[in-house]
């Protein structure tokens, strides 16, 4: 999944938000207004030029005073701190458009604007693979598995096997723990384990060898 670029949150503080419009103002560069854009080739360590770059200018420098004047608490400068508010996140999001369009395949040329990357997902389906199997000997004929707790996983899929054989045999269980009965004492198996998730695909555990009773 590609990154892209995102708005500042509606939700953030004032001060945050004045805080981030400089910052995304500092790392983009004006361009000459023109009838037509001419947009350059973007090279690691340039910044982006936009046409709106004065117009953000004014935008934060505004909406820095309205937040000082705020500070008297009155109906008129409270409204026009909206306002303001309003005026700079619709060019911000007017700007993130013009970005994207432009630079939007361009990884490096994003994160080079000042605004927050998106995040990338982790992947729903295959879960990772155990990062440990405990054989414990409990009596003969018997062990005890323990695997490592997943909460995101449907369930433990268990496999066992005698030591020179190559044919699994399979035990799905619904907890991380697992008493395995019916072996044959005085041989030595192999154990591995995998979560279960929402695709066939498993991630199993090293192999791990031991001894019965």
């Amino acid at each position: 999944m590609n990154q892209s670029i995102v708005l500042p949150s509606r939700l953030i503080a004032n001060a945050r938000l004045l805080e981030k419009a400089t910052h995304i103002l500092n790392s983009l560069a004006g361009m000459p207004r023109a009838e037509r854009v001419e947009v350059k080739e973007f090279t690691e360590g340039d910044k982006i030029e936009i046409p709106f770059w004065e117009e953000l200018q004014d935008h934060v420098t505004d909406y820095g005073m309205a937040i000082e004047n705020s500070l008297s608490r009155s109906k008129v400068a409270v409204e026009y701190l909206r306002q303001s508010r309003t005026n700079l996140h619709q060019l911000l999001k007017v700007i993130k458009s013009y970005i994207e369009t432009y630079y939007g395949t361009n990884l490096v040329a994003l994160a080079s604007t000042g605004y927050d990357l998106s995040k990338i997902p982790t992947p729903k389906g295959t879960p990772p693979a155990p990062d440990k199997l405990l054989i414990t000997a409990t009596t003969a004929g018997e062990v005890l598995l323990t695997t490592t707790a997943y909460a995101k996983g449907k369930a433990y899929q268990f496999e066992y096997c005698l030591e020179d054989d190559t044919t699994w045999k399979t035990v799905v269980h619904t907890r991380n723990k697992l008493t395995l009965r019916g072996l044959n004492s005085r041989q030595v198996y192999k154990f591995r384990v995998a979560y279960v998730g929402s695709t066939p695909e498993r991630n199993y555990s090293n192999i791990v060898s031991s001894s019965v009773l």
